[in-house]
């Protein structure tokens, strides 16, 4: 299986069709996959609001 990969990238390295675009689509995809899902979790992070627990009473422990 392994092999197969080397040999499938190693056609695609060498294509005289492989265009610059291809190449930059294949990186710019992903790393604006990962910018999203980045921006949504600091969006969602920032949302949140910090909540103060007070205590009321006293209980005890073991009662």
């Amino acid at each position: 299986m392994a092999g197969r990969g080397r040999k499938w990238w190693w056609r695609w390295r060498s294509n005289a069709l492989r265009r610059r675009e291809d190449v930059l689509e294949a990186w710019l995809v992903p790393a604006v996959r990962v910018l999203v899902a980045v921006d949504d979790f600091a969006q969602r992070r920032s949302d949140r609001t910090p909540v103060r627990a007070v205590l009321i009473r006293d209980r005890g422990l073991g009662r």
